[in-house]
C-alpha cells in the first residue's frame, strides 16, 4: 500500500524529494528479494519428434504465481536505478534457481545436456557498468554455460540513443546500441533476442541494426488477418538478411500460439514458413521446475502439426 501511494505521488507530481525516492527504493527492494522465477518451455518441431530446446526466466510472485506487475510498473515509473536493480536480481536469480535444479535433475547435469535459458533485460539497462558487472559476476561462477544464455530485449521499450563515454559502460568507441551488445558477446560470450516483436518499437531496420540470434513474434501477429503474409516477410528476411550478417541462422520462435479460433494460422503452416519454435501455454504454465514433455503433451504437439 505505501508503495501504490509513492507511485500516485511519483504520477501526479513527475518530481519527488529525495527521502521519498530512496524510501520507495527501499520498498521495492525488499519486495524485490521475495521474488522468485519459473520457466516456461521452447518448444522445438522442426525434428520428426518435437521436444523442449530452451527456457524461459519468467518474473513470480510466489505468494499469487503470478507475474509481479506492481514491480515492473514501479521499475518503469521510478527510472534507471530501479530497472538495473530488477534486471540485475532476477539475471542472478534466474541462474542460480536453473543451476540449482540441473545439478539436481538426471540427464541435464552436463554441459552438452544442459538446453539453453533466456532472461529479460530492459535496453537501457544494458548500457549501465552496475548491470555489467553484476553480469559478470555471475557468468564468472561458471554456473551455466555461456553459449546456454541470452538476453532478451524487449520491442516494447525503446532503445537508448545517447551514448555519452564514461558514462555506464559506453566508452568513446561505441557510437551505436549495436556497440554495447558486442561488449556483452564478445567479453562475457553472452547472445541475444529480440523479444515481442512486431509490437512496439519493432522494425525491419532494428532488426537489422541488432541482428539478434534469436527473434521472438508477439502473439497479436497471429490474430491479424495478415498473419501468414507477415511471417512470411519476417522469416524471409531474418534468414535471408540477419542470417547473412551473423553467419548462421535465425531461430524464429512463436509465443502464445494456442488453439483457440482468434489464431489466423496453423501449426502447420508455420513450419511450412520455417518457424520451428513455439512458446506459448499449450503444453502448461510456467514451473519452478524444468518440465519433460509426458505422453499427453507430446500427442498434442503431434495432432498440431497435421492441423
Amino acid at each position: 500500500m505505501k508503495g501504490y501511494l509513492l507511485d500516485h505521488l511519483k504520477s501526479y507530481y513527475k518530481f519527488v524529494p529525495m527521502s521519498v525516492y530512496r524510501w520507495r527504493h527501499d520498498l521495492f527492494r525488499e519486495r524485490l528479494e521475495k521474488m522468485s522465477v519459473r520457466f516456461q518451455p521452447i518448444i522445438c518441431f522442426n525434428m520428426d519428434e518435437p521436444f523442449i530446446s530452451g527456457y524461459e526466466a519468467l518474473a513470480s510472485d510466489p505468494e499469487t504465481d503470478s507475474t509481479p506487475h506492481d514491480l515492473l510498473t514501479a521499475a518503469e515509473k521510478w527510472g534507471d536505478h530501479f530497472k538495473i536493480h530488477l534486471d540485475s536480481y532476477f539475471f542472478k536469480t534466474a541462474i542460480e534457481s536453473y543451476n540449482k535444479i540441473i545439478r539436481s535433475t538426471p540427464g541435464k547435469r552436463r554441459a552438452e545436456e544442459i538446453q539453453e535459458l533466456s532472461i529479460n533485460v530492459y535496453p537501457e539497462t544494458l548500457i549501465r557498468s552496475a548491470y555489467f558487472r553484476a553480469v559478470k559476476a555471475v557468468v564468472d561462477k561458471k554456473l551455466l554455460p555461456k553459449d546456454k544464455l541470452q538476453l532478451e530485449l524487449s520491442e516494447k521499450s525503446p532503445l537508448p540513443t545517447k551514448f555519452i563515454p564514461g558514462d555506464g559502460i559506453i566508452t568513446k568507441d561505441m557510437i551505436s546500441f549495436r556497440d554495447v551488445l558486442y561488449k556483452y558477446v564478445n567479453q562475457l560470450g553472452i547472445s541475444f533476442a529480440l523479444d515481442d516483436f512486431g509490437v512496439g518499437y519493432s522494425s525491419v531496420s532494428r532488426l537489422a541494426t541488432l541482428t539478434p540470434n534469436y527473434i521472438k513474434i508477439d502473439r497479436e501477429i497471429l490474430l491479424a488477418d495478415t498473419a501468414y503474409d507477415t511471417l512470411q516477410f519476417i522469416v524471409n528476411y531474418a534468414h535471408n538478411i540477419v542470417s547473412r550478417r551473423i553467419l548462421r541462422q535465425v531461430k524464429v520462435v512463436v509465443e502464445g500460439f494456442d488453439e483457440e479460433k482468434d489464431i489466423k494460422i496453423s501449426l502447420s503452416d508455420m513450419l511450412s514458413l520455417g518457424i520451428d519454435y513455439i512458446q506459448s501455454f499449450i503444453i502448461g504454465y510456467p514451473t519452478e521446475q524444468l518440465i519433460r514433455l509426458n505422453p499427453e503433451q507430446h500427442s498434442l504437439l503431434i495432432s498440431l502439426r497435421k492441423k
